[in-house]
């Protein structure tokens, strides 16, 4: 069953990412592409967890939530780098320049603490073991996608 589960997600993955036009973007720029995959990242996640339906309601609003403010973090970043990426090309002063890579640092650092926030505020929805599950597929389905589109880049 692991078998047929795991061949079926890697057609409809490969699907989905030649179907994508992939431009030298981040991921949440990928638009429709990147939306059927995160379709299937919460299918994955449901079957994973095995949650009932308020409790799928209550868990996937709460990871909506978290998913935008880190989307806008991670356009905010992107912006800044742009800016950044300008300034260096310019030669600007270093106090500048300095002001901006502090900026960035300071966003990372609110990525990751929002991500850990978000986690600890599973703990009145899932259990432990569910909350673990979801940690490891997270981290392994977006490595998955990540060594998928290096491939696919390579090859072209």
């Amino acid at each position: 069953m692991k078998k047929i589960a795991m061949t079926v997600f890697i057609l409809i993955l490969f699907t989905i990412v030649s179907n994508a036009q992939i431009e030298h973007r981040r991921p949440h720029h990928f638009g429709k592409g990147w939306a059927k995959i995160e379709q299937l990242e919460k299918l994955k996640l449901l079957e994973i967890l095995d949650l009932d339906e308020e409790t799928s309601v209550r868990f996937f609003a709460r990871k909506n939530k978290h998913h935008k403010l880190q989307k806008k973090l991670m356009e905010r970043k992107d912006s800044l780098i742009s800016v950044l990426e300008n300034y260096v090309d310019d030669s600007a002063g270093q106090n500048k320049i300095m002001s901006l890579v502090n900026e960035i640092n300071g966003i990372e650092i609110q990525l990751a603490k929002n991500k850990k926030e978000f986690i600890a505020s599973l703990t009145d929805i899932l259990i432990p073991e569910q909350i673990a599950k979801m940690v490891i597929f997270e981290s392994r389905f977006r490595r998955k996608i990540a060594d998928f589109l290096v491939k696919k880049r390579k090859r072209k």
